[in-house]
């Protein structure tokens, strides 16, 4: 049996990595949100303050959007699932009445 061992693990840089292509061509820069903006330092720019609430709203648009995806695909696996519950219990049913017609009385 050979047993192998993982590779060390690259530590984490402090820096940020490179922005994807995608991201570079936009004039937005990407913030995170934190919880209390009135944390943030004073000496901030309104475009700033502004850039950071565009961050949050266009981050929250994206929850949003993925959680009603996620709601209506689940309503229609529902949907799809009561419809099957149905259409077997009625074929047990007329199996149940089949079968009962062949029983004898004691």
């Amino acid at each position: 049996m050979i047993v192998r061992t993982p590779p060390p693990k690259r530590p984490r840089s402090e820096t940020m990595p490179p922005e994807s292509p995608s991201a570079a061509g936009s004039d937005r820069r990407m913030v995170i949100y934190e919880d209390s903006p009135l944390a943030a330092p004073l000496h901030e720019s309104p475009q700033q303050h502004s850039d950071h609430l565009l961050c949050t709203y266009q981050c929250r648009q994206m929850v949003k959007s993925e959680f009603l995806d996620a709601l209506s695909s689940a309503e229609k696996q529902v949907c799809d699932y009561q419809s099957r519950f149905e259409t077997m219990n009625e074929n047990f049913s007329k199996v149940g009445t089949y079968l009962g017609s062949f029983s004898r009385p004691r």
